[in-house]
């Protein structure tokens, strides 16, 4: 199976913008990326910490061989770099870091394996302040129909053209255990049913009452009746808020489709005329 290097280097730097709890080596933060050949992947974060002084970057590689080239760019404060590098203005004190990145993926990427860049930040004194993994994993695109009140679901393979849905290669439909429900505004599916779409590991803890899902080096964790996620990496565990806790409904797990496709790495559309929200996978966020 061919790995990659990365020729020119992402710059990623991802501030907490949930609560996060740090293992081992000092990470700021860590997201999963899903992407498909040819896609354009743009970020941008802001720091919540109030810093002074010259901060720079450095990317660091995760030592994959040769076999395709990907582009990419990152901005600290809008001065922009593919290597290393920092503003040549100190940032004001009392102000945070604006970070951009955005990440080209070359066409002809193959493989299933997900890759990585690390972005380590360094502080006026040089020292190492922290860093930012981004983890980046190809999948097969599809889009998912969930018809309010109805069980069957419509899945199409797709062909994507950059972050634009293209035309449909397949088709097949899906029957959910228990039909997509509306609660207090949010859209509720059988948890298993979103795993077996994307092909992301799906468990469950009976004991503690807990939904788990596995895509790459990402695990997000859902448990029933609470409001809250847990979304889990390597080198980092971070907790997020959702509109809607898990709930059993007629003997089934459900949960809100919006917050777990997008965690996940989808996007998510609301037909509201007909009652359907159409999931996307790979999604483009920003």
């Amino acid at each position: 199976m061919k790995k990659l290097i990365l020729f020119l280097l992402v710059f990623v730097l991802i501030f907490p913008c949930g609560t996060h709890a740090q293992i081992g080596e000092k990470i700021i933060d860590s997201e999963l990326a899903l992407v498909s050949p040819g896609m354009v992947v743009d970020w941008r974060f802001e720091g919540k910490v109030l810093l002074d002084g010259f901060y720079k970057g450095v990317l660091e590689p995760d030592g994959t061989t040769a076999g395709h080239v990907w582009a990419g760019q990152g901005c600290v404060n809008d001065y922009c770099f593919s290597e290393e590098g920092g503003s040549p203005d100190p940032i004001i004190q009392g102000s945070s870091l604006r970070c951009q990145m955005r990440f080209f993926v070359p066409s002809d990427f193959s493989g299933e394996d997900p890759v990585s860049a690390k972005l380590r930040i360094v502080d006026p004194s040089g020292q190492d302040f922290g860093s930012g993994i981004l983890y980046m994993m190809l999948v097969k695109p599809v889009k998912a129909y969930f018809v309010a009140g109805e069980k069957p679901v419509l899945v199409r393979e797709i062909e994507m053209d950059g972050c634009t849905p293209g035309k449909t290669i397949s088709e097949k439909t899906m029957t959910a255990k228990t039909a997509p429900t509306i609660v207090s505004g949010n859209m509720m599916i059988p948890f298993r049913l979103l795993g077996e779409i994307i092909d992301a590991e799906v468990g469950w803890n009976n004991s503690i009452g807990e939904a788990s899902y596995v895509m790459g080096p990402k695990k997000v964790l859902l448990k029933k009746g609470i409001d809250k996620a847990r979304l889990v990496y390597p080198n980092l565990e971070k907790t997020l808020a959702m509109s809607a806790a898990p709930v059993n409904i007629k003997g089934n797990i459900m949960v809100p489709l919006r917050f777990v496709s997008t965690a996940l790495g989808g996007s998510v559309e609301w037909d509201q005329f007909t009652n359907t929200a159409i999931v996307t996978f790979p999604g483009c966020s920003s």
